[in-house]
């Protein structure tokens, strides 16, 4: 070896402790100042819970070694313990022969080439891996081996760690604390909290007014400053305002009947929300506008320094104090979140027997709670949206005031970024003034009902389906938020009721006398002698055009109905059990992947046998790759519930955001009647139930990715499967429903 690899020993291990120290100390230094880190113990403590499902399934199966792997010293007590020892003691045997082969091919190896174990073998490796294998190959622990114990052991980490996500998660819900802060992408919300816009729209209305009050003073004119009465602020020669709005008292109640509630979140109590809104919003708007106005005028004096003799700026143009801004609002966003919020102690958005309900079972049951999160999500979007900051920027004003600035005061808002050019009055004409074919006639009754669509021309058909979609889709997740699975249960609960409203109907139309007697009175009038006449004939023709499409709808009636009862039943049964069906079918995957590492971990001990080579070898890296399965896969499955928890309010939001101008430019001034009404309306549907099954089967698909970064790829092969089979058994369903709709018909 180079000698001078051994004097720069002393170096390298000074350098690795001083680097080791370093990540200690600022490990120890950021836990303080953001929270505390889970020890190892809480970690485990979290996994063995005495009611947790997932445990609970594995001591049952496993006894006293799936309580604890490496206290079940002896010998096998239980069923599979007494396989398993076999199984390994086999395994063992044969392991035991081959070291013996490896020691006698070393011994002769070193006798031949006259060095210990030969040129092909590791003198170094060699041992290492003789040892991990013949040792993780006894079958001590009650009839599982050492290798065994490990991955039984770090499965129980797994469990801790997925608990300990979920427990979080079900805390910070409980402290009203929505899956999708609001106002996230609400459509027809204002400003809600104090964002980074906010912040920055309130620094320009003060760099604004600084700089007009500058020209004020330097042509002897008085200056204005901002003002505040309690609900509005306002900035001075049109450089902005922002104003607090209440919107009345819509907050979201556990008795609907005109959509899905969730007896587990308490609406009360998050109601209470909404007037702390209320009240905190003109205190903590003033607060930061005081912190914002420190930082503009220090951005002001910096910009604004002229020389004495020229009264020419001195200065380059300063940057946006973009850090400062954010870090400003973050604090009093913080703060006013935790006057709404009151005392997490007294008051909690979540009912107390659901909250132990959900915390009882672990993780493994967290898939079975998606409504009520979010329910809650919707409830505390609503109440938190009922009072609202409507900002108009510089510019905006400007616009409104219809003015034009002054130079100086264009510059600096420039440099800011924002425009400053004079003001162009707004359009204000037809919504529907676009040339069509029936332009005169079809705007003018477009504009009658309210008929406009986003690409400026006049369609009642998409009003109809717009105000269909709108009216079970909107707010389903709060104000100005749409959930998909909560929107797809209200109309699937609609169309059941409908159709056994019209059945219940028909049923009573046809059962009852006066039913009859109308019946009989159409026939005595249309042969009675007055029936004869010219009036009578007429009155027989129209009364054979009706009755021949009314004979023809109430034929296609039963086809329809049926139809829709279907559809119905998909929406409100089945789609709603989405997240549960893929969140347990990922957690049957997970079993059997729990299964597989627990068996295999033999064979992963046995591969450390092979003699050539440095290292611990490569047949034993799908091992190693599998202790992360163990450990990782049940927090990836909580993170993913979330995750495709939020997305799909979000992006279901975006779709219903997009669908109304996407069938604008589709259909254009197309007239398909009736019947595009329905193929539209099913394209929503479509496009709905799609994305929340792709979005949810995150909940194994992310495991299986994230995992394959560290090697070659697990898949949930069996969570796939058994989900393709559900989707399968459920689109058999359907067609079913719609066969015996057609034959009833």
């Amino acid at each position: 070896m180079d000698r001078s690899i051994w004097r720069k020993q002393p170096i390298l291990v000074l350098t690795l402790v001083l680097c080791l120290v370093l990540v200690a100390w600022s490990a120890q230094t950021w836990a303080q100042s953001v929270g505390d880190m889970p020890t190892y113990g809480q970690i485990e403590a979290a996994g063995s819970g005495a009611d947790d499902k997932a445990r609970n399934i594995l001591n049952n199966m496993l006894g006293d070694f799936g309580q604890n792997p490496f206290a079940a010293v002896g010998p096998p007590t239980e069923l599979l313990g007494s396989m398993f020892f076999i199984f390994n003691a086999c395994l063992f045997v044969v392991g035991a022969s081959w070291v013996g082969y490896h020691v006698l091919s070393g011994i002769a190896q070193t006798a031949h080439e006259g060095e210990v174990l030969g040129k092909r073998l590791s003198s170094l490796w060699l041992p290492i891996r003789m040892t991990i294998g013949v040792g993780g190959m006894l079958p001590v622990f009650g009839g599982f081996s050492l290798a065994q114990s490990v991955m039984m052991m770090v499965g129980i980490l797994g469990i801790g760690f997925a608990n300990l996500l979920s427990n979080t998660a079900i805390d910070r819900a409980a402290d009203f604390e929505a899956i999708v802060p609001p106002p996230a992408i609400a459509q027809g919300v204002g400003t809600v909290g104090f964002t980074g816009e906010l912040g920055r729209e309130l620094f320009s209305m003060h760099v604004c007014t600084m700089l007009s009050n500058d020209y004020r003073s330097k042509t002897g004119q008085a200056t204005q400053e901002i003002t505040f009465d309690g609900t509005k602020l306002v900035a001075p020669d049109s450089c902005g305002s922002v104003t607090i709005v209440t919107h009345g008292n819509g907050a979201r109640s556990g008795y609907s009947l005109g959509g899905f509630r969730n007896a587990a979140v308490d609406y009360d109590k998050i109601t209470a929300i909404a007037a702390r809104t209320n009240q905190q919003y003109p205190a903590m708007l003033q607060s930061v506008n005081g912190s914002i106005q420190q930082l503009a005028k220090a951005w002001f004096d910096i910009y604004a320094a002229e020389d004495g003799q020229t009264h020419m700026r001195i200065n380059p143009v300063p940057t946006y104090p973009d850090m400062d801004v954010a870090k400003t609002m973050i604090e009093a966003q913080n703060q006013f979140l935790t006057a709404v919020r009151g005392d997490p102690k007294e008051d909690h958005s979540l009912k107390d027997r659901a909250l132990q309900n959900m915390k009882q079972g672990g993780w493994a049951t967290i898939g079975s709670w998606y409504s009520a999160f979010a329910e809650m999500n919707a409830a505390i979007q609503t109440a938190m949206t009922q009072t609202t900051l409507q900002v108009q920027g510089a510019e905006e004003a400007l616009a409104a005031a219809g003015g034009q600035r002054i130079e100086s005061v264009s510059d600096g808002l420039k440099s800011l970024g924002i425009k400053a050019n004079t003001a162009v009055a707004r359009r204000a004409g037809d919504f529907c003034d676009e040339p069509g074919l029936l332009s005169s006639v079809s705007n003018k009754v477009g504009n009658a009902v309210g008929a406009g669509t986003a690409t400026g021309n006049c369609s009642v058909g998409q009003s109809i389906i717009m105000a269909i979609t709108n009216g079970v889709a909107a707010d389903s997740g709060g104000t100005g938020m749409v959930n998909p699975l909560i929107a797809a249960k209200n109309l699937g609960d609609w169309l059941l009721v409908g159709v056994q409203g019209a059945y219940l109907a028909s049923a009573v139309a046809r059962s009852t006398p006066v039913g009859a007697a109308a019946e009989a009175a159409g026939q005595v009038a249309s042969e009675s002698p007055g029936a004869k006449g010219l009036g009578g004939k007429l009155l027989k023709l129209s009364g054979g055009i009706f009755g021949t499409i009314l004979a023809d709808f109430a034929g296609m009636a039963p086809m329809l109905l049926g139809a829709l009862m279907v559809i119905g039943m998909v929406l409100s049964f089945y789609v709603p059990f989405i997240p549960f069906i893929t969140w347990f079918t990922g957690l049957v995957s997970y079993f059997a992947s729990f299964i597989e590492g627990l068996i295999a971990a033999q064979i992963w001990a046995f591969s450390h046998l092979h003699a050539e080579g440095e290292g611990l070898g490569q047949r034993t890296e799908k091992g190693y790759l599998y202790i992360l399965n163990m450990l990782l896969r049940p927090g990836l499955m909580v993170l993913a519930f979330f995750f495709a928890s939020a997305t799909s309010v979000l992006v279901g939001t975006l779709l219903f955001q997009m669908f109304g101008p996407a069938l604008a430019n589709v259909q254009g001034n197309s007239a398909t009647g009736v019947l595009s009404i329905i193929g539209f309306f099913c394209i929503l549907l479509m496009l709905l139930i799609l994305m929340l099954q792709v979005l949810f089967n995150l909940i194994y698909e992310l495991a299986d990715r994230v995992i394959a970064w560290f090697g070659s790829g697990m898949e949930a092969r069996f969570a796939k499967e058994l989900d393709h089979k559900i989707e399968g058994t459920v689109q058999s369903f359907a067609r079913w429903g719609g066969q015996a709709a057609k034959i009833s018909g």
